[in-house]
């Protein structure tokens, strides 16, 4: 026997609590354990659980007398080491530079220019979910180790069916008729996987633009799908091999040293970056057009 399960017995072996609808009622100390491992089972089928549905649950096993209320299941929840504590979940924040600091600045104060010229502001933004999403506070076994399967029920935030959704909506609520909600064919990895251009545009000319009012701005995060480039104002990028560079190079006579490294190459490039045109276009009455 482990010290674990030395412990486990000391603990819950000689509680027994009485409902304070009736003070002749007590708990029997051997069903301690039954619900131990009734709460344990929860824990590793990963099921999230509250004392009233934990309550309703022990009822209907026969485990506690039916005139049990959840005050006395949670008093020997209490007596048993439980606690119903923050979720064991981690959360990472990065530091801002301060090039995105300043950009947000600009961004705010153009957003206040727009909004003093009458236009209404109407933000886009993409999210997922699953079926199991995990609470921020659940119940969990103290006696137990926190790596241990039954300390809680500890389900991972991208666990079960994901789905993703898309949306706009102004500072009144969201945009009628531009709601849009699909299964994702994978729970792996960022939901931005389960997004390209092509469905962002039928999105965007569908539905979002149809159902806008006039005038309006769009501010939209900078997802790749949200702005994808036509294909003569690409630049090459550092990850672009040296025979693609001098084949741009070419294609757009620019002169260039037939020794030039391939860092030569890419300053050139750079130096000579097209203008930027964009796949999808909004012109001033709200509707796209291709660019």
């Amino acid at each position: 026997m482990t010290a674990g399960a030395v412990r486990l017995t000391v603990n819950r072996a000689s509680s027994s609590v009485p409902s304070p609808s009736s003070g002749s009622q007590v708990l029997p100390v051997f069903d301690n354990f039954t619900i131990c491992r009734c709460i344990q089972k929860k824990f590793a089928g990963k099921e999230h659980f509250t004392v009233g549905s934990l309550t309703n649950d022990l009822q209907t096993a026969g485990i506690i007398p039916e005139m049990t209320s959840w005050a006395s299941v949670l008093r020997l929840l209490h007596s048993m080491e439980f606690k119903y504590k923050t979720s064991q979940r981690k959360m990472y924040v990065r530091k801002e530079s301060l090039e995105i600091v300043c950009r947000r600045i600009t961004a705010l104060r153009d957003l206040r220019r727009q909004r003093e010229e009458g236009r209404v502001v109407v933000y886009v933004d993409e999210a997922w979910f699953t079926t199991r999403m995990a609470h921020n506070r659940e119940w969990a076994d103290t006696t137990q180790d926190i790596t241990s399967p039954t300390y809680s029920h500890q389900v991972p935030p991208g666990e079960g069916e994901r789905f993703v959704v898309v949306a706009a909506g102004t500072n009144e609520g969201f945009i009628d008729g531009a709601y849009l909600c699909y299964l994702a064919k994978t729970n792996q990895g960022d939901y931005h996987g389960e997004m390209n251009a092509k469905l962002f545009k039928q999105w965007l000319t569908t539905q979002l633009l149809p159902s806008l009012p006039e005038p309006s701005v769009l501010v939209l995060d900078n997802a790749p799908y949200h702005s994808t480039l036509l294909e003569e104002s690409r630049c090459p990028t550092s990850a672009t091999k040296k025979a693609d560079l001098v084949r741009w190079v070419q294609q757009r006579r620019i002169s260039f040293r037939p020794s030039a490294t391939r860092s030569e190459l890419l300053l050139i490039c750079k130096k000579n970056r097209p203008e930027r045109r964009l796949r999808v276009r909004l012109n001033k009455n709200n509707s796209s057009e291709n660019a």
